[in-house]
């Protein structure tokens, strides 16, 4: 900041340079300096060496350098300008020879007319007002603040400087612009009402004469030219050789209570503002009258009742002192009265009624007033500070046990060379290194780190101290032990006052279970994407598997109408019929490999009997242990066995292990289902136990038993199956929280047994639970139709219709020519249900609307739109209130049947379709509709 101020007065200048802050020097156009004492001393240079190298600006602070060559350079400009009679000012830091900082102004002092000689500029010292004025600043205190709150203001007067250094409050009591550089006293002086002008003078001398404290009331003009009434308060400081150097004081406007004229009793008041404010007890004594007074507060503070009266000195120490304190107070005291210390500050505690604990500051002032001792100070209550203190002090133990305890080790490095020079012990034991090893740290980070982590890590170092940046690395060690552990470090750059990094400091914690958990978490997730896929591509297989399925069991269904077919191609027709359904059941296993696979849960978890799933399992297995002339025997099956599964999933595993039973068996050899209580992780719980009679299994095959598609080489020997039931079936007994076990030896048989977790209630026979076995139980046209043998005329069409019948009207949108021939010609088995198609969606809409179905068959992949968008979209036509819509489709995953039906379909039948079933669902619907 470039001011126009001036010069100190010859009087100021000589006490400048006596107090060895006022220097000179002269510098010409080439830069060629000279220097007198005073700047040689002001710089702690050596006279006899001569001005340094690049003179005074060589030595200017780097962030003030720009700023002084421009005011030089303006000064030398306006040097040459006719009638130039300001003295220009600059201020600035000056860095001394032995490093240390100086504030220094310079007075760029224009010639007098008529003189000669050099330009010298006049350079003073004002280190010690800047730390003065830093000190009024940046260092006021609680009580301070408090102070200013009741309108008292502090101020600092340099001596030398004659400049004077106020707190805010100062500036606003004045009503002038605060300055870093101060008031110049004679400004300060010009305030003073003329009549008070010598009272304030006297005082300010009576201050430098003595070690009392000094008062005095005057009025002061402010900024709208109107007086305060100050009471200004004044002591001397003193520099190491005893000198004086400064006045320091405060200042209280008291206007309001001179123009009361009530002045003691008015500033006690204003004092208790401040007292109410923040907490601050006064009291007032005098010694040799014997009077003593407190406020309020310190009644409230110590807990004594106002008509007892203050007490004296010998009863505030018995009573209101802890009594852990009563003797060095007392002690204390003594002293302080017999040396009459001009000022004091102790802190003690004191006991609540409840007998708590509280914290006390005290400060006094001790005076002599009228040839009376008489002292007077302030209680404050900091037992809140205290107790923040002692918690802050505990929080930081916490703190460190907690840093200690999480395995947070804290370092320090060099900014200059990215060096160690601080590892906490935690920094140790990371690396495996013991606390007490003697070896410097970068050896110890040699040995436990790669060369090209640790060059990686000083790249990062450079870069948070060069940019202020934070510091994040994490890199991979390898302890002494040959243990490889993932660190991570965190850091910052510390900088000194001028902006230089210093330091990089940091934490460093151990990060190898996390690497650990987000490795397995990747796997995992390539796991799932896996998973998904691989079900995805299931489902589009087991598609494209039912599309065609569907004409070869559909067709095939039909040829077996036919009775004049010759016996041979009968006889092919059902190795066609039997070679398909074995196909459409390994792509059911197969979906039910993949769901199993996923992690699918059983979501009808309920109190089942096993007696009632066994029952329900039997008729499905019956007529192949008839066939294989295998014996099927129940034994110990009991209503009370009941078990917490899903029922439908439970009979599907039951089936299973009973259908392998009978297949691995012998002819004349049995399969026994039993069920017996057990005990599975320390609950109650139930066995479902079969056991065959057939060739058993060795240790080899055993522990290869459960591998999907691995028959264990029966499929060389023409047993049917696929080799993923008992993959599956273990799979849906984990599902269920049960467990799949086998037992077996070679030539003894096998034994299997499902162990579920039993329920707490007890089912009554009469009411068993529903159990949704996997389809119902076969029929009699079930069994016929899988004979290689046609089934009778009779069969074609239901005895129940006629030709004479009233029409069923079916839409069928399908895009596939082949699957809209075998629907047609299945339908041309009931002469009553008229059929009308449409190939996409969009034609489909149109010609519902016209023909008015009773029935519409929707398949859901149509060239130009969803299935269920098509339904959707008939759904809200009126002329189709009645009609029922049944989804025709190849994906037979439940997540798309439980859509569909969601989305608003009647039913979903899936592809292949079985004539018999396709046939039997036609008539119900044209019996509902009332028209059978």
């Amino acid at each position: 900041m470039i001011d126009a101020s001036p010069a100190p007065e010859p009087d100021a200048q000589a006490r400048l340079k006596a107090a060895g802050r006022l220097g000179r020097f002269w510098r010409d156009a080439e830069g060629r300096e000279a220097w007198d004492d005073g700047l040689f001393r002001i710089l702690a240079a050596n006279p006899a060496a001569g001005v340094p190298a690049g003179g005074l600006f060589a030595r200017l602070h780097p962030e003030d350098a720009h700023r002084a060559r421009e005011a030089w350079q303006r000064w030398q400009l306006g040097a040459d300008e006719p009638g130039l009679t300001l003295a220009h000012e600059c201020r600035c830091r000056i860095l001394r020879l032995d490093g240390s900082v100086r504030h220094l102004q310079w007075l760029d002092v224009p010639l007098a007319e008529g003189d000669a000689g050099p330009h010298w500029t006049l350079v003073v010292d004002d280190t010690d007002a800047v730390d003065a004025y830093r000190e009024l600043w940046e260092h006021e205190s609680v009580v301070g603040r408090g102070l200013e709150m009741a309108g008292i203001s502090l101020w600092h007067l340099d001596l030398a400087a004659d400049r004077v250094f106020y707190s805010r409050q100062g500036y606003r009591i004045l009503g002038v612009d605060r300055r870093p550089d101060g008031v110049p006293l004679n400004d300060v002086r010009a305030a003073i009402h003329p009549e008070d002008r010598g009272l304030i003078e006297r005082a300010a001398e009576e201050a430098r004469q003595s070690d009392r404290l000094v008062d005095a009331v005057a009025r002061y003009r402010n900024a709208d030219g109107d007086y305060k009434h100050l009471l200004t308060r004044r002591y001397r400081m003193l520099d190491e050789q005893g000198r004086v150097v400064a006045l320091r004081g405060m200042s209280l406007d008291v206007s309001e209570l001179v123009r009361e004229r009530e002045r003691s009793l008015s500033l006690l008041e204003r004092m208790q503002m401040v007292a109410e404010t923040i907490g601050v007890g006064f009291w007032w004594r005098d010694l040799d009258a014997g009077v003593f007074e407190w406020d309020e507060q310190m009644y409230r503070m110590h807990h004594r009742l106002p008509s007892e009266g203050p007490p004296s000195l010998d009863e505030w120490i018995s009573r209101h002192v802890h009594p852990a304190d009563r003797g060095w107070m007392s002690a204390r005291q003594e002293v302080h009265y017999h040396q009459w210390t001009p000022a004091s500050d102790v802190t003690f505690r004191t006991l609540a009624p409840d007998g708590s604990e509280r914290w006390i500051q005290s400060w006094t002032r001790r005076l002599m007033r009228h040839g009376h001792r008489v002292s007077l100070g302030i209680h404050v209550d900091i037992t809140e500070r205290r107790r923040a203190e002692q918690r802050a002090e505990l929080e930081r133990q916490r703190d460190q046990f907690a840093i200690e305890a999480a395995g947070i080790g804290v370092w320090e490095r060099r900014a200059s060379d990215g060096l160690p020079v601080y590892w906490s012990p935690t920094m140790y034991r990371l690396r495996g290194l013991d606390v007490d090893d003697p070896r410097p740290l970068q050896e110890l980070i040699r040995l436990t780190m790669h060369p090209e982590d640790e060059a990686e890590a000083m790249r990062h170092l450079r870069h948070c101290a060069d940019t202020g940046d934070g510091l994040t690395f994490e890199f991979e060690i390898t302890r002494p032990d040959g243990t490889r552990r993932w660190l991570s470090s965190t850091g910052r750059a510390v900088r000194d006052a001028q902006g230089h990094s210093v330091l990089v400091v940091g934490v460093t914690v151990d990060v190898t279970e996390r690497r650990r958990v987000e490795e397995l978490a990747r796997e995992r997730d390539r796991a799932q994407q896996a998973s998904a896929a691989k079900s995805e591509l299931m489902a589009r297989v087991s598609h494209e598997l039912r599309t065609p399925m569907n004409a070869v069991l559909g067709f095939a269904d039909l040829m077996a109408h036919d009775a004049s077919l010759p016996d041979v191609q009968a006889e092919r027709l059902a190795r066609i019929r039997s070679a398909g359904k074995h196909l459409l059941g390994l792509i059911d296993d197969l979906l039910e490999l993949s769901r199993a696979d996923q992690g699918g849960r059983a979501t009808d978890l309920q109190a089942l009997s096993l007696a009632v799933v066994v029952q329900e399992a039997l008729p499905w297995v019956a007529p192949l242990a008839s066939e294989s002339k295998v014996q099927l025997v129940t034994a110990d099956v009991t209503g009370e066995a009941t078990v917490w599964a899903d029922g439908r999933r439970l009979g599907q595993v039951l089936i299973n292990l009973l259908t392998n039973g009978i297949k691995y068996n012998q002819a004349g050899g049995q399969v026994r289902l039993g069920v017996q209580a057990a005990e599975m992780r320390g609950a109650p719980a139930w066995d479902l136990v079969v056991q065959d009679t057939g060739r058993g299994l060795s240790a080899s095959q055993r522990e290869r038993l459960f591998e999907p598609f691995n028959r264990l080489g029966a499929e060389r020997e023409g047993i049917p199956g696929t080799g993923i039931g008992l993959s599956i079936a273990r799979q849906l007994v984990d599902v269920m929280g049960g467990e799949l076990l086998v037992e077996s030896e070679p030539g003894s048989g096998s034994r299997f047994v499902v162990r579920l977790p039993a329920a707490q209630a007890v089912l009554s026979p009469q009411e068993p639970p529903p159990t949704a076995p996997p389809t119902a139980p076969p029929t009699a046209a079930d069994l016929q139709a899988s004979l290689p043998v046609p089934l009778p005329v009779s069969a074609r069409a239901s005895p129940a219709l006629s030709a004479e019948q009233p029409t069923v009207r079916v839409l069928y949108i399908e895009d596939n020519p082949v699957n809209e021939m075998l629907v047609r010609e299945m339908l041309a088995l009931r002469p009553h249900i008229h059929l009308d198609s449409a190939p996409d969606g969009r034609s489909g809409i149109a010609q519902a609307v016209v023909c008015l179905p009773d029935l519409v068959l929707l398949d859901l992949q149509l060239p130009d739109m969803n299935g269920i968008e098509v339904m959707r979209i008939l759904r809200r036509e009126p002329v189709l209130a009645a009609c029922r819509f049944v989804a025709l489709s190849a994906n037979a995953m439940p997540e798309d049947v439980s859509q569909a039906l969601s989305a608003g379909f009647n039913e979903y039948w899936t592809k292949p379709l079985n004539l018999q079933q396709f046939l039997a669902d036609m008539d119900a619907l044209a019996h509902r509709l009332g028209r059978a």
